[in-house]
């Protein structure tokens, strides 16, 4: 195959993955934020469990050391992506099932996200390995921002749709019709990936000492105390904000959609703007930038109440512009961090310091969340829940996280501070050179040098 059918295929690859990420979202949304929230409820799930189903995705990173293994038994890339694959999206099916027959137990739930969240897991590591063959690093700002930017579409729809149906068809029922939609993008998302061209290449046969690499990487262990932190703090708050506005604010899944499409149409907006900025100077200073922001993010959610919902918009703006860079930009220095050759090893290290971080985080938040529950103080005339103790805690581990990622040296050709200084000195000196162009300037010192002549100064 010479090298012009060969980027013809990457280029129809690269199409089919924004296809991919249409439908992926179509079915992943029901695992995520207040409709998993009311889907675990409508399990019976207690505060502990919908802790541990809240941060599932990163939980089952835990397993990503068994990726050898996966590799070795079905010996290339994309029969080990559509093998587990194929598992996760059969079992999005079956919670249709299970809610229609009435088995409604949270134990049954736990297993039947576990299983998706541990091969959606799998599935991921192995498409990051194919992508970094697929998209040249130049283009890789703008590519993942445009690529985001359809997710946060997909994702902003489906969260309406889906929320739409449950208060039209609360109850059961509700969640059974939203499951089955889930359902057919689940199995349309796995015909996308069969059409995915994967780049050949020799596969090595992998041992458990392939990760021994990984870890004398110097910054890469510095990437992974970083990550381990991060999915920590990420963990303790992340299932309770949806639990705060449903059980707390007793808020509706419209409002809860509104709010969620006011985040994806800022996220929307900013991924524009940071893929941009991305490729120009690259994502480290980016995402050391706009993951700072997020560390005060929780913090909004400690004071709002009933009755200061206005809070919520704003959070959702602030957080679009926030996460935007993160999304894109923690995505590309990760894999700016990755050798071409045994990126699968790296990212299954990475993938289970995160997971560990997770595990550890979600078990002590589920635990706190338990014991502070039925805790409501009215201090100073604000009402306080229990729950939102975890929302400080969040911040003060983000906070945490922000100062080791500082610690990480990856080359980049400029700063956001410098970019700022760039244009404000550019203006300053636009404005000496060009002066005519600033009428008020202009008159004053044109008076005042009329002033001086006239004294003879």
């Amino acid at each position: 195959m010479n090298e012009l059918d060969t980027e013809k295929l990457h280029k129809k690859t690269r199409r089919l993955s924004f296809m991919d990420t249409f439908f992926y979202n179509g079915f992943f949304i029901i695992t995520q934020g207040f409709i998993l929230t009311g889907l675990a409820l409508e399990y019976r799930a207690d505060e502990l469990v919908i802790s541990v189903i809240g941060v599932l995705p990163v939980l089952s990173q835990l397993v990503q050391l068994l990726v050898p293994f996966i590799m070795n038994r079905t010996g290339t890339r994309k029969r080990a992506l559509l093998s587990t694959a194929l598992i996760s999206r059969i079992t999005v099916a079956l919670i249709s099932i299970t809610l229609a027959t009435g088995m409604v137990h949270q134990s049954i739930l736990l297993i039947l996200l576990s299983v998706i969240a541990i091969c959606n897991s799998f599935a991921s590591n192995f498409w990051v390995s194919i992508m970094k063959d697929i998209v040249p690093a130049n283009i890789s700002g703008r590519f993942y921002s445009r690529r985001n930017l359809l997710s946060s579409f997909t994702a902003m729809s489906m969260t309406f749709i889906y929320s739409s149906i449950l208060d039209n068809v609360p109850g059961r029922k509700g969640f059974i019709i939203v499951s089955i939609i889930a359902a057919g993008f689940a199995l349309i998302d796995f015909l996308v990936l069969a059409l995915h061209h994967v780049p050949p290449r020799q596969e090595p046969s992998y041992s458990v000492g392939v990760f021994l690499r990984p870890l004398k990487d110097l910054q890469f262990r510095k990437f992974i105390s970083f990550s381990f932190v991060w999915n920590f703090a990420l963990a303790i708050s992340s299932p309770f904000f949806s639990y705060h506005q449903i059980i707390n604010l007793k808020l509706d899944y419209s409002f809860m959609s509104i709010m969620t499409i006011v985040n994806s149409l800022s996220l929307m907006v900013f991924y524009l703007l940071w893929g941009k900025i991305t490729d120009e100077i690259g994502g480290f200073d980016v995402v050391h930038f706009t993951l700072g922001i997020t560390i005060f993010l929780p913090l909004t959610w400690v004071f709002t109440n009933p009755g200061t919902t206005f809070l919520i918009p704003i959070n959702q703006v602030v957080s679009g512009f926030a996460w935007s860079g993160v999304n894109l930009t923690l995505f590309t220095t990760m894999m700016a961090l990755f050798p071409g050759e045994r990126a699968e090893a790296y990212f299954a290290v990475l993938s289970f310091a995160n997971g560990l971080g997770a595990l550890l985080g979600s078990l002590l938040g589920g635990v706190l969340a338990t014991l502070m529950k039925n805790i409501k103080l009215d201090l100073f005339g604000f009402p306080f829940y229990g729950i939102q103790l975890l929302f400080v805690l969040s911040s003060l581990f983000r906070f945490l996280a922000w100062t080791l990622l500082k610690r990480i040296r990856v080359g980049k050709k400029s700063s956001i501070p410098r970019i700022i200084y760039n244009i404000t000195a550019a203006s300053a000196n636009r404005s000496v050179a060009r002066i005519s162009e600033f009428p008020s300037i202009y008159a004053a010192i044109k008076g005042k040098v009329a002033k001086k002549i006239a004294r003879g100064d």
